[in-house]
This record gives C-alpha cells, sequence and structure tokens, in this order.
C-alpha cells in the first residue's frame, strides 16, 4: 500500500496558522481583581493626612506624600497591637518597636512627632475612644475586648461571578468581631476629613461584606471608624 505523499511545506504553513500553540487568546486574562481599599469613593475625599504636613517643619513634597501613609499604616498596627494583646502592653515600648519596624530614612527626622502622635492615639483609645457619627460604639477598643470573638487584619480572596468577567476580590479588613450573636466589620480611617466616611467608602464597605460572607458564610454589618487625632499639630 503506497501512502499518500504530501509536500512538508505546506505542513508546515498549516500548522502555523493552526496550531492551537498560536492563538493568543488563551492568554487573555479570565478574571480580574480588585482591591476593596482602592475602590473610586463615591465622593472626593483626601484619604490621609495631606492637612499633616502643612504643619511639619522642612517637609518636601515627596514626604508629604509619604508620610500620611506612613502615619497611617502605624496607628492601624496600633490598634491591632492594642486589641490582640488585650490592652495588656507597654504602649511606650510598643510605639517605639512600630516606629522602628516601618522606620525609613524619609521618616527618620519626624520620628519624635510619630511617637506623639501614636501615643495621642493609644491615650484617646484606651480612654474611652473617639467620638463617632455613624451609630458605631466610640469606645471600639472596650467593644472589642468584650466580644466573643475578634480577628485582627483578617485577609480576604474569593471570586465573584458577574455578568462578564469574574472579579477576584483581594484585600484585608482591619478587625471583624462577633458580639450577641451579630458580626461586625470596622474598617479603620485616619483621614483628614471624617464627614460622611461610611457613604465615601460605601463600595469598599460593602466588598468586604461580600468577601465575609463568600469566605465565612455569616452576614456582617460594616462600618468605618474614625481616629481623627491621628494627625500631627504644632500649634
Amino acid at each position: 500500500m503506497i501512502g499518500k505523499s504530501v509536500n512538508a511545506t505546506e505542513l508546515y504553513e498549516k500548522a502555523a496558522r493552526e496550531s492551537a500553540l498560536n492563538h493568543r487568546s488563551v492568554e487573555d486574562s479570565t478574571y480580574t481583581v480588585k482591591t476593596p481599599s482602592q475602590l473610586p469613593l463615591s465622593s472626593k475625599l483626601e484619604e490621609d493626612f495631606g492637612e499633616a504636613m502643612e504643619t511639619m517643619p522642612e517637609a518636601s513634597s515627596s514626604e508629604s506624600q509619604h508620610f500620611p501613609a506612613l502615619l497611617g499604616t502605624m496607628v492601624h498596627r496600633l490598634m491591632e497591637v492594642l486589641v490582640s494583646t488585650k490592652n495588656q502592653v507597654d504602649v511606650d515600648m510598643a510605639i517605639r518597636e512600630i516606629i522602628s519596624e516601618y522606620r525609613t530614612p524619609t521618616a527618620e527626622p519626624f520620628e519624635m512627632e510619630l511617637s506623639t502622635v501614636l501615643s495621642h492615639v493609644a491615650e484617646k483609645i484606651r480612654d474611652g475612644g473617639y467620638a463617632q457619627t455613624n451609630g458605631l460604639p466610640q469606645d471600639i477598643l472596650g467593644t472589642l475586648l468584650r466580644a466573643d470573638e475578634v480577628y485582627c487584619e483578617v485577609p480576604v480572596c474569593f471570586k465573584e461571578e458577574t455578568t462578564g468577567v469574574p472579579v477576584i476580590w483581594n484585600g484585608v479588613m482591619d478587625v471583624v468581631y462577633l458580639l450577641d450573636g451579630q458580626w461586625h466589620i470596622v474598617d479603620y480611617k485616619t483621614s483628614a476629613d471624617g464627614k460622611d466616611l461610611d457613604v465615601k467608602y460605601q463600595a469598599q464597605l460593602e466588598a468586604y461584606r461580600k468577601a465575609f460572607k463568600a469566605t465565612a458564610g455569616y452576614e456582617a454589618d460594616a462600618f468605618t471608624y474614625h481616629i481623627a487625632s491621628a494627625i500631627i499639630s504644632h500649634g
């Protein structure tokens, strides 16, 4: 039986045209990754401490952009320490360790100011907290210490099926707690403007609620807690 003769050149050309290895569509992203904390705000808001730098001596523009975010990170870390140790911590030592942990050449000249702000925040939080306008308990530390369960810096990652490309939500919730049978999500905000934060961050809060429901299986409410005094003032 004589086989059918073929042209090698034609075969190579056909393979180049039809091979799945050459179909680049398989490399297209099949999902979108979103971070709740980076969702657009419902209205314009200065998210961190831009106003704080106006009082800082000899601060360059790059320092002005870097310092507020760093200060906010330190405040979040301080809250985590207070809650996770059940308020049984040497605050001065904790603040020194936090500043050391996040030390950068840019922030080093301002470490005394950072220490002052963190000390004031710790004092305020341990002494009844900050007045809130959204119904969240002012004494957030006392509330968390009374909770049946409490978790700090809770990572979330889940896929939400949508009508288009699926969305993978990836982020960290500041604190989640269970009290009297109800789960609550709290997102600390250290922005200069504390007005209507729950409205401005409603997309972020809703994403956290969805994430908690999808990963833990429980319904939860979600609110911001404004730490207003995390603004340096030399007045």
